[in-house]
């Protein structure tokens, strides 16, 4: 048995957002164990963390089950703490929530379709329910019928997994595909479906990049908003439909407070509790916000808010824990964060096609910016992830 004076958290999976967790946790005096399948991931070097290296959560659900419970075995009567940072994780989390519970503390809705949370249909379903408005969408079940579908929403169109994570498998960062054509779209649905993918087909909303937003917020187990921020994406990529890759932190209230309100009422239509995310874009036709998706643990842009501010990781912590959470401060406006390497490749796009010269590219990372694994008190994955930025330039 283990004697612990601060209940440890337990990390799901590090990658860029496991980090941000690790960090925001560990700089409030934390003891974090992350638990990972990629022992060269830069995020691994973080100071802040034990890390615990195990097969894919995929693969061997039992592993990292068996190790959690033993770790709450040997802690005895000290409850600690679970963050999921990917939907692999929150799922597996969903799954065992009673076994784990015992030992653990987790911000975890209390419902019994779990397994539906993470797919667009299920958010669609509830956001139509909420009023949340939210593109013309259409749920096919075979080629003829979704074809019919693109037609009747008209191209360019987008084709979109139900499950994010499943098609992230297959295609890497592109999250989902804007078939201009029929025959492009017969041809992208084919290759989908040959991965066993579910899809849909959405309406295009027209617009930039920087004209997606997230609200991102921690609410407590009567959904509740204890904390909450504003994020704009700057850039993305794959550019057009992938990843924010710099963003920055926002507070002119025109913006704000629509998305905080519409975030909230789908939050809560959901009954969620945790800390969750939900991204709109402005429709370029009408200046109208819409639903894009909702992501049910912390995500890669998280960070921003942090930056910001609002430590929401720890916030959830005390939270959980039944231990007072102090009062938000006010988000702290155009703290921006972004992952160099990837937006290096979206500007090169960009600035193949005459959008964006190298001074405009220099001048938007200019300000309070900083490099996502950069940390003066924990530079380690920094030096990590340069290194495999340079090792990949050279390959």
């Amino acid at each position: 048995m283990i004697s612990v004076t601060t209940p440890p958290a337990y990390i799901l999976r590090l990658g860029p957002a496991g980090l941000t967790v690790v960090r925001a946790l560990g700089r409030c005096g934390v003891s974090v164990v992350a638990l990972h399948s990629d022992p060269q991931d830069p995020a691994a070097r973080s100071r802040y963390a034990r890390i615990r290296v195990l097969p894919p959560i995929g693969e061997r659900e039992d592993a990292w089950l068996d190790v959690l419970l033993d770790e709450g075995r040997r802690l005895g009567s000290t409850t600690a703490v679970i963050f999921p940072t990917g939907d692999e994780g929150w799922l597996f989390l969903a799954r065992h929530r009673e076994a784990l519970g015992r030992y653990f503390r987790f911000a975890m809705p209390d419902a019994d379709n779990l397994e539906e949370w993470p797919g667009k249909p299920w958010q669609y379903r509830v956001a139509s329910q909420a009023g949340v408005p939210m593109p013309r969408t259409l749920f096919p079940n075979t080629e003829e019928e979704a074809l019919q579908a693109a037609a009747t929403l008209g191209f360019p169109c987008v084709l979109k997994p139900a499950h994010s994570r499943r098609w992230q498998a297959a295609y890497g960062w592109e999250k989902l595909a804007c078939p201009a054509t029929v025959d492009e779209f017969r041809a992208r649905w084919r290759d989908a479906t040959k991965h066993g993918l579910d899809l849909l087909v959405q309406e295009y909303v027209p617009g930039g990049d920087n004209q997606i937003y997230g609200v991102y917020f921690y609410v407590d187990r009567r959904s509740r908003p204890l904390a909450s921020g504003v994020v704009r994406k700057i850039r993305q990529y794959p550019p057009g439909f992938g990843a924010g890759c710099i963003c920055t932190s926002i507070v002119d209230p025109t913006v704000t407070r629509p998305i905080t309100e519409m975030g909230l009422r789908m939050l809560q239509a959901m009954r969620f509790h945790g800390i969750g995310g939900v991204e709109f874009k402005r429709d370029a036709r009408t200046g109208e916000f819409k639903l894009i998706e909702v992501n049910v643990r912390p995500g890669t842009m998280t960070a921003v808010v942090i930056d910001a501010g609002l430590n929401l990781p720890y916030m959830a912590y005390r939270d959980v824990l039944g231990q007072p959470v102090p009062p938000p401060r006010p988000l702290r406006g155009g703290r921006k964060v972004v992952l160099i390497g990837r937006d290096v490749k979206s500007f090169l796009y960009y600035h193949a096609r005459g959008e964006l010269t190298w001074w405009q590219w220099v001048r938007s990372l200019l300000g309070r910016t900083r490099e996502y694994y950069f940390g003066w008190d924990d530079p380690a994955p920094f030096i990590g992830q340069l290194g495999r930025l340079v090792r990949g330039a050279i390959d």
